[in-house]
């Protein structure tokens, strides 16, 4: 009887052991199955791409350009003289970036919205969205920084400001002779507009390019950080022309406040 016992309790433990055995192997199956071969999708076709793809899917390298505010008056950044390695080394003149400008629509690049390359889910995970040219084109991302007309740059040839002319941005320049002129093609953005106009075809949906700013000196050549009255008239100034130029293809990005090392280090 004894041995009866000992023998059925062996057989009911064999039959646990392998009945914990067999949920495991299911459970390890669920998961294998549902969870670790379930990949995170590498590419999520944007709203628009899926509503309105137009020409072939992109899969190359995706370029970027970048400048700062155009020399306009070569000759006048030359006399400044505490200044002009930093023009030197940093910066373009109009005739150059007009250069640049047709060489890259003359090699089939296209301005796109950097915002079409990437989508968040609603928890906050990047996906890379596929992105669709016309045939040929190869995608172009352009920035600008700053963008603030400083207050050392007033002796350098540059605009001095953005304005709103016919609903058109253009800038304001002081000539050499001391005249206060409206031009549209001071810097980049009346620069790439006027071309974009000119040439559709340079520009995917509009876009034109993102302008970081800072604030230190105020945006577009307004004194924002003024105060009082005086700061409050330059702030609608402001808006007003990021207004036009968001309306035009435009988008802005920070640059931070201001170039203090705090902001690099953290």
């Amino acid at each position: 009887m004894n041995t009866q016992r000992r023998f059925l309790k062996t057989l009911i433990f064999i039959a646990i052991v392998l009945g914990l055995e067999l949920i495991g192997r299911i459970g390890y199956l669920f998961v294998h199955k549902n969870l670790l071969l379930k990949k995170v999708p590498e590419k999520m076709e944007s709203k628009i791409s899926k509503e309105s793809p137009i020409g072939e899917e992109y899969t190359g390298v995706i370029r970027h350009i970048f400048s700062h505010s155009l020399i306009i008056y070569p000759q006048k950044a030359s006399t400044d003289i505490e200044n002009i390695d930093g023009y030197k080394d940093n910066m373009l003149t109009v005739e150059q970036f007009k250069q640049i400008i047709q060489q890259l629509y003359e090699n089939n690049f296209i301005l796109i919205d950097a915002k079409l390359l990437y989508s968040l889910d609603e928890s906050g995970n990047i996906y890379q969205n596929k992105l669709y040219l016309p045939k040929g084109k190869k995608p172009l991302i352009l920035s600008v920084d700053d963008l603030s007309y400083y207050s050392y740059m007033k002796n350098g040839g540059f605009a001095h400001k953005l304005v709103l002319e016919k609903d058109i941005v253009k800038t304001e320049v002081l000539t050499p002779e001391g005249n206060t002129i409206i031009t549209d093609d001071g810097d980049v953005v009346p620069i790439v507009d006027a071309f974009v106009r000119k040439h559709p075809d340079f520009s995917l949906n509009g876009a034109k390019g993102i302008i970081g700013l800072t604030g230190f000196e105020g945006i577009l050549g307004y004194r924002t950080n003024w105060k009082g009255e005086r700061g409050n008239i330059e702030q609608q100034h402001a808006v007003v022309i990021a207004d036009a130029l968001k309306k035009s293809g435009w988008v802005f990005a920070s640059h931070s406040f201001s170039h203090n090392q705090v902001f690099l280090n953290g």
